[in-house]
């Protein structure tokens, strides 16, 4: 009897499904940016940086996400990169 408990979800195997997830990280990582340039248009200098910052960040946590979600060399890849995330991080912090 299989333990299907909402934690567990299937792994993408099949190129419709992997290019699915690619698909909607592609599109939480546009809506992200197209969110932070507009609301940057209204900032001064120093919250603009910041906002910028946090953009990033938010990019950064859905590429991670997405490559986590896939298996084989991108799981590797994601694996490798989760610990750089300092370097995600504008360089005032």
């Amino acid at each position: 009897m299989k333990n299907n408990t909402p934690l567990q979800k299937k792994i993408p195997t099949s190129k419709t499904a992997r290019g699915t997830v690619v698909g909607k990280a592609m599109l939480k990582i546009g809506v992200a940016s197209g969110k932070g340039a507009v609301k940057r248009t209204f900032m001064s200098k120093e919250k603009k940086e910041a906002s910028q910052s946090k953009t990033n960040t938010e990019i950064a946590r859905v590429i991670i996400d997405s490559l986590g979600q896939l298996k084989g060399v991108s799981v590797k890849i994601a694996q490798q990169v989760a610990p750089l995330d300092c370097l995600f991080y504008h360089k005032s912090i």
